[in-house]
């Protein structure tokens, strides 16, 4: 054989142990064969010993019946009436002592197994988290993902608008559909990002729409009624003269809850225990020269679950 056989046999046995993450193949230990090998061993040892001690007793209740044949040994038995108690005490004590072995060994072949398996603990751990990790991967390339697109009205580059609106939109962007069952929404004029309790606050917690939303796969939801606003129509006072000043800031912060449909494919008034639900929280405010909204908050208020 060549040089280049010599390489390709040893390409081909090392790229018959190998196996994908997902393929399961790595969930088996890589010295399975010696733990099966020699737990085989250690049965065939078992068994030798155990069919050596039924011999005996075998041999010496052949040697009874034998010698019960010859008038001989029977008269010897008449005589001495205490010489069956004597036999049969015999045959006793040979079969504690094999039972006593056999218990031996059978305890022997388990301690060796257990040992075995202590070594193979770790190996396992780490497959088992690979395994996990490779669940979690598919679980979260599958499920539904909605995220938040605000649009404003066009303006002029670099000038601050007189008046302004924007529009709010929320895509599933997952492979899965969504069950849409709640949405707090607070469009506020605040003196700047960091004037929010340090732990968001919402309305709708552990409520749900009467009438919820289902989203497909790539769709666009809104919010009926509720998706566009104009901050001018709403503020009070001097807030919108502030605000396009840069002297207050117009935050618009809330959270969507949704379910995963493919989970369960009732809605979740049919549910006896309501499955996980996710959030997508965000906080984000209007920059005048820009024209846009810029992501601000406090931690936690803008996050992904």
């Amino acid at each position: 054989m060549t040089d280049k056989d010599n390489r390709e046999t040893k390409t081909d046995e090392r790229r018959s142990t190998e196996a994908p993450l997902g393929s399961g193949v790595g969930l088996v230990p890589a010295n399975k064969q010696e733990l099966t090998s020699q737990a085989q061993h250690d049965k065939s040892t078992h068994k030798k010993h155990a069919n050596r001690a039924v011999t005996l007793l075998i041999l010496l209740n052949a040697a009874v019946v034998i010698a019960l044949c010859l008038r001989q040994s029977r008269t010897l038995l008449d005589n001495h009436n205490g010489l069956v108690s004597a036999i049969a005490a015999v045959e006793i004590a040979i079969l504690t002592i094999a039972y006593v072995v056999y218990a031996k060994n059978q305890w022997q072949v388990m301690s060796g197994q257990l040992e075995q398996m202590k070594e193979q603990l770790p190996e396992l751990q780490k497959s088992s988290k690979a395994a996990l990790l490779n669940a979690q991967y598919v679980f979260n390339a599958e499920r539904p993902w909605m995220l938040i697109e605000i649009k404003t009205s066009d303006s002029p580059p670099g000038i601050v608008p007189d008046n302004m609106w924007f529009s709010v939109s929320f895509k599933n962007f997952g492979k899965t559909p969504a069950e849409v069952i709640g949405l707090d929404q607070r469009p506020e004029c605040r003196v700047s990002c960091d004037d929010l309790p340090p732990n968001s606050e919402y309305s709708d917690e552990g409520a749900a729409w009467s009438h919820t939303r289902i989203v497909p796969p790539g769709e666009v939801w809104r919010h009926p009624g509720e998706s566009s606003f104009a901050p001018n129509s709403f503020l009070v006072g001097d807030q919108w003269k502030d605000i396009r000043n840069s002297g207050k800031r117009f935050v618009y912060w809330g959270r969507l809850r949704y379910r995963n449909l493919i989970e369960n494919p009732k809605t979740i008034h049919e549910l006896e225990k309501v499955d996980t639900i996710h959030e997508t929280c965000f906080c984000y405010f209007w920059s005048p020269r820009l024209n846009e909204f810029l992501i601000c908050g406090p931690l936690g208020y803008n996050k992904h679950t």
